[in-house]
């Protein structure tokens, strides 16, 4: 629907809504009512409005113009006022600046985590444990690691290094390459790998102790091996369980080489210690070198300085601040790669100034004559493999916090939920660098509000559609004039709003300002009242509504002052044009948020939000292993309190009774008498109740409802406390239970002073489950009459031994014949007395 006019002399009309437009924040709906010259209420605006601050150095930054309500506009006398009413629709963009000339430069920020190392692409040659001083090794450092070269033993220094991939489930590129083996690999698997190419598909560092590739490996579906020479009197030989075999194709005999990533590291392995975790990637190839800035913060407030130690700075502590400034980045020891490193391309042909040629005596070549870099994304290396670690293994100095947790978890769970909590960030600021095209800029976001760029040359503002125009749906801005323009390097600055994507949180927008302008200049009043709601009827901590309000009033007036303009002109080689003038300006500004409008928030919704539910349906529980008893238990409960002498029998069921046979239920009033449903008459739930008896250790089981005693007993029972174990799967594949914090449940206890000391013991225990279940069976059976056998005794049955249920000899399984049920539904032998005879049986059912 498009439509604009006027109804009557008065009530204009402005409306431009598409009900499959992309942004609904696009859409334009405005009546307006316009008064005459001399009214109090000048206009009134209702739908799309718009809040004009006056003038400000402050608040203007916190008021978007997308807002849609009402808003209002009156001149009493020589005073102006401005008032709105509305819901915020749009988002402020901070400004965007760039530098325009024969490029353009724009600024860019980045933060990276503590955990967000570079991942599966800088790698050692050889197991850095056999190292001096490993884990503080500088991989920038060429005099330290040459002598760490020096050190190893020409059995493991490498002389000729080559690298090896394998794509699990692709077909190999060249399929006559080498079938390597892994070096200690038990299953003796062999695979077709890719020979990798120096200068093409990696960077290979002089001393030959480590490599960074250009591309990372997959997570999933790569591996990765290295084979190499090692030098023994003077010559370069091939010792295959030491080195591998650097070989380039398939030969007949015994390929090996060793490991260097796959998906299946482990940490504590070689391979897993081969990977460098001290790298962190800051910017591409786009990224203009000269200009990195970093900063290293720790907490939620950016606090530079260590909270203990005599280093001034996080950057100095770490290893990558300037000798003589701690505040400032060592860009260019610290930031890689360097000018100095050998890091060019051989695609174009030829190995000279390759790491491995240069080893083996070719002369070294500039990186500019060899087609450009092969490395282009920029990294800060740490010197230390292990820099977030304690000052043991890391750099990290005591009193301050660490984080070692990062050198220790698996690759896959650094860039997943399960990555370890981050206690340093690292703040980087560079510009990044483009061609200019054609005087048109790239505003980095989609759907522009229209009208809403402020753009800004050098000081000077630019006018839409004379000096620049802007394609809103792409976010372009293409200048009219670019050749006189920017004859030389200008700063432009460019601030607009864009409709957002997602409906973001409810705010509200109040807003009055007043304009009083007198004969030398005027006063400005401004009040904003900002506030956000939550769609939470109880709000968790975090999630509670905002609100601020910001005040000011500001001024400015100025004089001419004509005895100045005398005073200058009766001075030599002065000679004034215009009257003199002295203007005064001043701004009172404040800003009162509340970071919690409402005064309340909750812990933890009722619901129990993002919660891990356990079932309590009995049939989702069984019997369970022989608990880990740990140290607090024994301390506790003394001796061994896990003895499986000490396990009971025990009944879990959903159906509880009580002595009358009544079946028990528990409401959820009875839980919480907080509680109260509206529209249900006032009733409450049942809730699912799962009832544990834990029988005495004299009591196998088989109870006889008619007598009302159990015909299954033991004798020579333990004194004192008993247990028994019951287990449930949260979920068959595996659950991350890094972020629970805590475990809510319901139980029911006898809380009287003369029951209480009885009371069980309830204790959980969360992680991988235990087949090996603890399982018993009668010792004896006592044949008294039909139906009336007696149970004595007790024997562990399938303990600590695994039961395929496969045919020992064919090792096929049939249902009607292996299959025997869980351990203890059948006993492997029992003692059968029948009268004076006995016998004994063989699994028995």
């Amino acid at each position: 629907l498009r439509s604009s006019g006027t109804v009557g002399s008065r009530v204009h009309v402005d409306i431009d809504y598409d009900a499959e437009r992309e942004f609904d924040a696009s859409n334009v709906v405005n009546l307006n009512y316009q008064g005459a010259g001399n009214d109090k209420l000048q206009r009134i605006d209702v739908g799309n409005v718009a809040f004009a601050l006056p003038s400000t150095r402050f608040l203007s930054g916190g008021v978007p113009s997308g807002n849609y309500g009402l808003a209002a506009n009156g001149r009493f006398g020589a005073l102006r006022v401005q008032a709105i009413a509305a819901t915020q629709k749009g988002n402020v963009v901070r400004d965007r600046a760039y530098r325009v000339g024969e490029r353009v430069r724009q600024d860019a920020e980045r933060e990276i985590a503590d955990y967000q190392i570079e991942p599966r692409r800088f790698f050692f040659t050889v197991d850095p444990a056999h190292f001096t001083g490993y884990p503080n090794v500088d991989i920038l450092d060429h005099g330290r690691l040459a002598s760490i070269a020096a050190a190893l033993p020409d059995t493991l220094r490498p002389r000729r290094v080559l690298l090896y991939r394998v794509q699990f489930g692709a077909q190999p590129q060249n399929p006559n390459g080498p079938r390597f083996r892994i070096i200690g690999d038990p299953g003796q698997g062999r695979q077709t790998y890719d020979v990798l190419r120096e200068g093409v598909d990696y960077y290979l560092d002089p001393s030959q102790l480590w490599f960074a590739l250009v591309r990372p490996l997959s997570q999933s579906n790569e591996r990765l091996v290295v084979a190499y020479t090692i030098r023994l009197n003077g010559r370069d030989t091939v010792v295959a369980t030491v080195g591998g075999t650097p070989d380039l194709a398939l030969t007949g005999g015994d390929q090996q080489a060793n490991l260097v990533y796959d998906p299946n590291v482990l940490p504590g392995t070689a391979a897993f210690r081969r990977e460098i975790r001290s790298v962190y990637r800051i910017g591409g190839d786009e990224m203009v070198r000269s200009t990195a800035v970093l900063r290293i913060v720790s907490g939620s407030g950016d606090q530079e300085k260590p909270s203990a130690g005599t280093f001034a700075t996080f950057l100095q502590m770490l290893g990558v601040a300037q000798s003589t400034n701690p505040a400032s980045f060592d860009i260019e020891n610290r930031l890689w790669p360097r000018p100095s490193d050998p890091n060019y391309s051989a695609a174009a042909g030829g190995t000279a100034g390759l790491a491995s040629a240069a080893s083996l005596g070719a002369p070294p070549v500039g990186q500019t004559a060899n087609g450009g870099r092969i490395i282009r994304d920029y990294f800060v290396v740490f010197p230390s493999l292990q820099p977030f670690a304690p000052r043991a293994a890391g750099l990290i100095v005591p009193g301050n916090p660490a984080n070692a947790e990062i050198y220790t978890s698996p690759g896959e769970y650094l860039y997943s939920p399960q990555h370890p909590s981050s206690v340093y960030r690292l703040k980087v600021r560079y510009q990044s660098e483009g061609g200019s095209d054609d005087g048109a800029l790239s505003l980095g976001s989609v759907q522009v509000r229209r009208a809403s760029e402020r753009v800004v040359v050098d000081g000077i503002p630019l006018r839409r559609d004379v000096d620049y125009r802007v394609d809103y749906e792409l976010g372009r801005l293409v200048f009219a004039r670019p050749d006189t323009m920017f004859r030389r390097q200008r700063t432009v600055t460019v601030r607009f709003e864009e409709n957002p994507l997602f409906i973001g949180t409810p705010t509200t927008l109040f807003g009055l300002t007043g304009s009083m302008p007198f004969r030398n200049g005027e006063i400005n009043l401004m009040a904003v009242q900002q506030s956000q709601r939550t769609d939470f009827n109880r709000p968790q901590l975090g999630f509670e509504p905002v609100s601020s309000l910001l005040a000011g009033v500001n001024g400015q007036a100025g004089w001419e002052v004509a005895p100045l303009t005398r005073l200058l002109s009766r001075l030599p080689f002065v000679s004034p044009t215009a009257t003199s003038r002295i203007t005064v300006q001043g701004e009172l500004a404040t800003s009162r948020p509340r970071l919690n409008a409402d005064g309340e928030a909750y812990v933890e919704s009722f619901e129990s939000d993002a919660g891990i539910r356990v079932s309590l349906f009995d049939q989702s529980w069984a019997l369970a292993s022989q608990p880990a008893q740990g140290r607090t238990l024994p301390q506790r409960f003394g001796g061994d309190p896990f003895d499986l002498k000490r396990a009971s029998t025990i009944a879990f069921q959903n159906n509880g009774t009580n002595a009358s046979g009544a079946l028990v239920t528990v409401r959820s009033d009875s839980i919480d008498a907080n509680i109260a449903l509206a529209g249900l008459g006032g009733s409450t739930s049942v809730e699912q109740v799962l009832w544990l008896t834990l029988y005495p250790l004299s009591v196998g089981g088989a109870y006889d409802p008619l007598l009302r005693n159990y015909r299954w007993t033991v004798g020579n029972v333990p004194t004192g406390r008993r247990f028994r174990s019951v287990r449930t799967v949260l979920s068959p594949s595996g659950v991350d239970l890094s972020r629970a914090e805590n475990l809510e449940f319901w139980t029911l206890v006898d809380t009287s002073a003369a029951r209480r000391p009885s009371n069980p013991t309830l204790v959980v225990d969360l992680g991988e489950i235990s087949e090996n279940t603890i399982a018993f069976s009668p010792d004896t059976a006592i044949v008294r009459g039909a139906g009336d056998t007696l149970f004595r005794g007790r024997r562990l049955q399938g303990f600590d031994r695994l039961d395929t249920e496969r045919d020992p000899i064919s090792r096929g399984f049939d249902a009607q014949v292996n299959d025997t049920g869980l351990p203890g539904d059948v006993a492997d032998t029992l003692t059968i007395i029948n009268g004076s005879a006995a016998s004994r049986g063989f699994r028995v059912p």
